[in-house]
């Protein structure tokens, strides 16, 4: 979502949609498009997909904040004492689309086989479950699955400024469909 910036509404993130990077992660990661397209102009074929808040096996070595969020909490559910509140730097409302570590590596495998028979390229191809979850509501089904009820969390006022509010993909990609 942070190729496409602050959305303007709840109809998701399609690739039609113009990109208006907020912070410089965005801003980087539509440059490196930018970068694959000229190539594709002159004859690589490639395709790009861009990933939504993936999570699974091997977060445990990620080291942004965003990609741990929910392994920090949890380690933090497991040692909280009865009562406690757990900081979070995010307010509540915040929405992501979560889609699992396999489901984005059938996305990969789908699309190189697709694209090899239709010889489209490029393309551009968001890669989500199209399914929005506020941060708290996540965070609750943390708690419960965990047998937590009773830690409660605390949530920040404000989102950062480059931060994306409400990230859903438009159901282009969705539930293991290229």
């Amino acid at each position: 979502g942070y190729v496409y910036g602050v959305p303007w509404g709840d109809a998701g993130l399609h690739t039609n949609r113009a990109t208006r990077p907020s912070g410089v992660y965005g801003m980087v990661k539509r440059a490196c498009e930018e970068a694959l397209l000229l190539q594709a102009r002159r004859g690589l074929r490639m395709q790009i997909l861009r990933l939504f808040n993936v999570y699974g096996p091997g977060q445990e070595k990620a080291v942004t904040y965003k990609s741990t969020l929910f392994l920090d909490k949890l380690r933090q559910l497991s040692d909280a004492r009865q009562g406690e509140v757990i900081p979070v730097a995010s307010p509540e409302w915040v929405t992501r689309d979560f889609i699992y570590i396999s489901d984005v590596a059938a996305a990969f495998i789908g699309v190189m086989e697709t694209r090899q028979l239709r010889k489209a390229y490029p393309a551009i191809i968001n890669v989500g479950m199209g399914v929005p979850i506020t941060v708290g509501a996540a965070l609750a089904q943390l708690a419960e699955a965990a047998g937590r009820a009773d830690v409660s969390f605390s949530y920040a006022k404000e989102a950062f400024p480059w931060d994306v509010g409400r990230n859903r993909q438009a159901p282009y990609y969705a539930g293991g469909q290229v």
